[in-house]
């Protein structure tokens, strides 16, 4: 029978026989590995809340202003890394894409929504939208879900015509709610349901990805090279 020392040198003899004969894979995986690890954990892709982003006032319509994509000082400074890949690395080629999103999609709110004043849509998970080239403001809106709890005294079914302009929230085509009805009513809950924000398409989250991975290489290499040089010296090959 083999002794110990036997089997533990088999071991690493098979060992050191695999790493051999499959070193590239290995050594691929190992990067790719790390650069996932600080792609998704250490530098996530950020999402900017439309709340943060200026706005601007053009003929009664209010409009985001793409400006905050341009690099300034105030980004060199900040050390926020993720701002300056978004700016630098892959917003210099395009300005990415505006996001609608549901938060829970499981419970039965509204959330609808309109893009650059197009027709409104209901938001049932997520739907994003390409900012173009050109653009430079974009605009949108966004009307949420509410509850009304009428008085026990009043049927929910009674109604009556109003003018337009005594309108506060639009229910429907010829329906809405009146400031006299929100008075009457024992509770009017908004229920918000629903987040906008910018973020990297698809092209430019695999540019940074891309960048991630052979910095990592990059990285690795340095750090090995630096132990060959203090364990063998200087002009060791």
């Amino acid at each position: 029978m083999k002794s110990q020392k036997e089997r533990s040198r088999s071991i690493k003899t098979k060992i050191i026989f695999f790493y051999n004969k499959n070193s590239i894979l290995i050594r691929f995986f190992i990067i790719l590995i790390i650069a996932l690890w600080v792609n998704y954990y250490l530098l996530p892709d950020i999402k900017v809340p439309s709340n943060q982003l200026e706005r601007i006032e053009v003929d009664n319509t209010t409009y985001i202003d793409l400006g905050y994509f341009n690099l300034n000082q105030n980004d060199i400074g900040s050390g926020e890394i993720n701002t300056l890949f978004w700016k630098i690395l892959y917003l210099g080629s395009g300005k990415d894409k505006i996001c609608f999103e549901k938060n829970n999609i499981s419970n039965e709110n509204t959330f609808s929504a309109s893009y650059n004043q197009g027709e409104f849509f209901n938001v049932t998970n997520k739907r994003c939208f390409n900012i173009l080239e050109e653009e430079d403001k974009i605009t949108f809106q966004v009307s949420y879900g509410f509850s009304i709890t009428l008085p026990q005294n009043m049927s929910p079914l009674s109604r009556k015509i109003v003018n337009k302009s005594e309108c506060v929230w639009i229910t429907g085509e010829n329906t809405c709610i009146t400031q006299e009805g929100m008075d009457n009513a024992v509770t009017w809950v908004l229920q918000p349901d629903g987040q906008v924000y910018l973020e990297a398409n698809w092209a430019h989250k695999f540019y940074k990805f891309l960048f991630i991975f052979f910095s990592t290489g990059a990285l690795l290499w340095a750090f090995s090279r630096t132990l060959q040089i203090i364990i063998y010296g200087w002009f060791k090959k």
